[in-house]
């Protein structure tokens, strides 16, 4: 009898102790699987990062285009506006109207507004060149006639191009990243 006892006893233990192993295992198991998991949705969230400054470069180099696409017309059309001004203001702050109240103040003001147009005249007298001479044409347009390369030809065009095929790899690599096993094997 004790040692049926002794027997249940050892029977007993042996079972609390492969229990409590099994339950270890399966702790193990599942904290590999939240790591996996953890590790996978870290990875996922740092794709969706670099999507984001993809996109926020992207809309920069748009607007860079609509920026410099207009900069040579913008330029020349100021320096024609600031040379037809020009004597005219010249003259006008040089006789400031009939002697008077008003005249001194009228004189002041008209002087600073002919300085500010004298500096503004200036600048794009010696930049207006230098804007010609760039070669935006290349950067800015999406169709060049004459290129027979694949769309867009323009640099900033192909450089956005790019980044959107770089995003839409991520997203998809992110995609799978996702995926169970099982899910994956059924796609192939």
């Amino acid at each position: 009898m004790t040692l049926l006892a002794v027997l249940l006893l050892v029977g007993l233990i042996f079972l609390i102790m492969n229990v409590g192993d099994h339950v270890n295992r399966r702790i193990a198991t599942q904290n590999a699987a939240d790591a996996a998991a953890m590790s996978a949705a870290v990875q996922m969230a740092r794709g969706m990062n670099a999507v984001a400054m993809n996109n926020i470069a992207t809309s920069r180099m748009l607007s860079a285009i609509m920026t410099l696409d207009g900069l040579e017309r913008t330029v020349d059309a100021s320096l024609n506006q600031a040379e037809a001004f020009w004597p005219r203001m010249t003259e006008q702050a040089a006789n400031p109207g009939p002697a008077g109240p008003l005249q001194l103040a009228t004189a002041q003001a008209l002087a600073t507004i002919r300085d500010a147009l004298a500096n503004e005249r200036a600048l794009l007298i010696e930049y207006a060149p230098q804007v010609r001479a760039l070669d935006l044409h290349s950067y800015t347009t999406y169709d060049i006639a004459g290129d027979t390369r694949p769309l867009p030809h323009g640099g900033f065009w192909a450089a956005a191009a790019d980044l959107d095929r770089f995003s839409e790899a991520t997203v998809q690599f992110a995609g799978l990243g996702a995926d169970s096993p099982r899910d994956h094997s059924r796609r192939h």
